[in-house]
């Protein structure tokens, strides 16, 4: 093998185990620059090797209780009040027994149930 004083400018440089890069055949520049590919690809996955992230793996979102979301403590809650809460805002009419844009505390646990079990919401 020629050393780095030796070479002239056309002759290949030697790389790893005294190969050439101009000896590596087709498949083989693309089996390395798959495998480049995937260790790039795995060193910036946050997932460990064999995990998948699935809905269980979601995080869990947090309800206020009553209480908390009633900002102005006149015992009813409305959208104005879970404006912090998309979540909760998806099922706000469809709890709204007298459909007045309120929820009383009963009207909001239901809301709660609605949310649990979609599994989303604790």
């Amino acid at each position: 093998m020629k050393t780095a004083s030796k070479l002239s400018a056309s002759e290949p440089v030697a790389i790893r185990g005294g190969r050439y890069l101009d000896c590596y055949t087709a498949p083989e520049k693309f089996r390395l620059s798959v495998a480049i590919g995937v260790i790039l690809l795995c060193s910036v996955n946050p997932l460990r090797a064999g995990e998948t992230m699935t809905d269980k793996d979601a995080p869990v979102k947090k309800s206020p209780s009553f209480e908390q979301a009633d900002k102005n403590a006149d015992h009813v809650v409305t959208k104005e009040e879970l404006n912090g809460y998309p979540f909760l805002l998806e099922y706000f009419d469809r709890v709204d027994a007298g459909k007045d844009g309120k929820l009383e505390q009963h009207e909001y646990e239901n809301l709660i149930m609605e949310k649990k079990r979609e599994g989303e919401y604790e």
